[in-house]
């Protein structure tokens, strides 16, 4: 058999079961048929067989980004950028310079402000009526948890005194004495209820958009994206670009999607509606299969479910489903067929998780695939559970970085990001960069680097968070962004590390993660990115 693809002279770090090193790799179109020596593999070189001498390079498996939102993020880029270290003042100048830019728009979005950014002070709708008050505008926070919209987008989606909350202490608009809506909307379904009416996207400029962010993630070494949901009124469009794109040969990652239960919609509608995805798309390239829960927000939104008030609150904030319902979610799913992907910050909101996870495993469904997302603060005395359950831990290690916590009830301060015994216990970890809620971007070096430290990247001054002891290692933060994050969405067979018959998804870095130092990791340049074979990104 003469190769397509020969791959010499490299540090091929294969990621298998025993952690194999080799020097070469051959690949025929889209799989991979050869790993060994620099000799043996010579035999693959024909006449046609492209040959790439890596000089010592890194040969690595493609990335995968466990968690992130790439679909969503398509419609968000479409709108202003906003650095989330930008101030209130930046942020007004901004957008006067976007909405000047932008004339024939009829409604304006922008995306990334900073939760910390009001401190005591809460944004108003009169703030953005000095700069917009014939056109509707809504900015969202970082997170997405939190927005902020002027007077007329409030008129033009009908919110007013007399508009329900959608879920009251969790999902909600701000409101005066007289409650009247203030234009600060908390939580996804009050700001989607603002989106939909106001329709600030253009549908045309989507596959222009979709496609940057495909390019920035290959030029990351990303080769398969774990998608944890768009809105409704999102998914027609964007999936029938992503089935075009897929058709023409066009995508640059395997895509492993999902479908959001929202506390809107009846759960059996919300399963009903991902079988009918999934019949439709469903190959190695593009998949539908997982039902996503948003069970509850942020710390920094303070919307995260706790076991403690935030300070300055005497009440928590609540999930969104939880005990006999929630099991209910979770059998009903694992019934159909489907994994589930539980959005849970708080220490509440991750024990209703694994609550759900112990009636579906009681009930017999031992294969459904169960993540909890970001995972950020687990009291020591449930951790057990993720394994006793079968739970995978998503976490997005660029968050790893210490600093001001006042934000946060005293108590939990101490048990953020805290991995270590999980780790060690055998939990699967998947690491992914909630794109576009990343701050510090969707690049896997900058996450592998920020796991090892706890600290901004290329920052050994900055402060580390809670403790150094809970410090992953090169090898796990690799695990996170390759087997565990595949497990996850059911290809850990097909791809993920560099063995005979899986899928040609390839990285190449300038150096060796394991030789340079830990702080130099997120600068480590991504030479090529490889998938199905294909060449994706190459460095100029």
């Amino acid at each position: 058999m003469k190769a397509t693809k020969v791959f010499l002279n490299g540090k091929v770090y294969t990621l298998n079961k025993n952690r194999d090193w080799a020097q070469a790799v051959a690949v025929s179109d889209d799989k991979i048929v050869f790993v060994g020596s620099n000799d043996d593999a010579k035999a693959y070189i024909g006449d046609d067989t492209e040959v790439f001498d890596l000089a010592g390079k890194m040969l690595l498996p493609g990335f995968t980004d466990g968690h992130c939102h790439p679909f969503l993020g398509s419609y968000y880029a479409l709108g202003l950028a906003i650095d989330f270290e930008w101030d209130v003042e930046t942020i007004k100048a901004e957008l006067k310079k976007f909405i000047d830019a932008h004339p024939e728009r009829n409604a304006y979005f922008g995306q990334g402000y900073s939760e910390f950014l009001w401190h005591d002070k809460k944004p108003t709708k009169e703030m953005l009526d000095a700069i917009c008050s014939d056109k509707p505008v809504i900015l969202l926070s970082g997170g997405g948890h939190e927005g902020w919209c002027n007077t007329k987008a409030l008129e033009v989606a009908g919110i007013d005194k007399n508009t329900p909350d959608p879920v009251p202490g969790f999902q909600y608009f701000q409101r005066d004495a007289e409650g009247n809506p203030t234009g600060w909307v908390k939580e996804t379904a009050a700001e989607n209820m603002v989106i939909k009416a106001i329709k600030p996207f253009d549908p045309k400029l989507l596959k222009k958009s979709l496609k940057a962010i495909f390019d920035r993630y290959a030029a990351a070494g990303v080769t398969s994206l774990g998608d944890a949901a768009c809105f409704d009124y999102m998914e027609d469009a964007i999936f029938d670009i992503v089935k075009e794109m897929e058709d023409a040969g066009e995508l640059k990652q395997h895509i492993s999607g999902s479908t959001f239960c929202l506390a809107e919609v009846p759960f059996e509608d919300a399963i009903a509606h991902l079988k009918d995805l999934h019949e439709k798309y469903h190959t190695d390239m593009f998949s539908i299969h997982t039902l996503k829960i948003l069970n509850d927000g942020t710390p920094e939104a303070h919307t995260a479910a706790l076991t403690e008030p935030f300070p300055g609150d005497t009440e928590v904030i609540p999930t969104v489903f939880e005990g006999e319902q929630f099991a209910k979610i979770g059998i009903e799913t694992a019934k159909a067929g489907f994994d589930i992907h539980v959005h849970a910050i708080g220490d509440k909101a991750i024990l209703d998780t694994l609550d759900m996870a112990k009636a579906v495993r009681e009930a017999g469904y031992k294969e459904m695939r169960i993540t909890n997302a970001h995972t950020q603060i687990v009291l020591p005395e449930t951790r057990h559970l993720f394994k006793d359950y079968d739970v995978i831990a998503n976490t997005t290690t660029v968050w790893f970085f210490g600093g001001d916590m006042s934000f946060m009830p005293e108590k939990l301060r101490p048990y953020q990001f805290n991995f270590r015994e999980m780790v060690d216990m055998g939990v699967i970890l998947n690491l992914g960069s909630d794109y576009p809620a990343d701050y510090y971007g969707i690049e896997p070096l900058k996450g592998i680097e920020m796991g090892l430290t706890r600290r901004v990247y290329g920052q050994p001054d900055a402060p580390f968070l809670t403790t150094m002891d809970e410090s992953l290692s090169i090898d796990e933060t690799l695990d996170g962004y390759t087997y565990g994050a595949l497990y996850t969405h059911r290809l850990e067979n097909v791809t993920g590390s560099i063995e005979v018959g899986k899928y040609a998804d390839l990285v190449v870095l300038e150096e060796n993660l394991f030789d340079v130092d830990q702080y130099h990791i997120h600068d480590i340049p991504v030479c090529m990115t490889f998938m199905n074979g294909k060449m994706t990104y190459e460095r100029k």
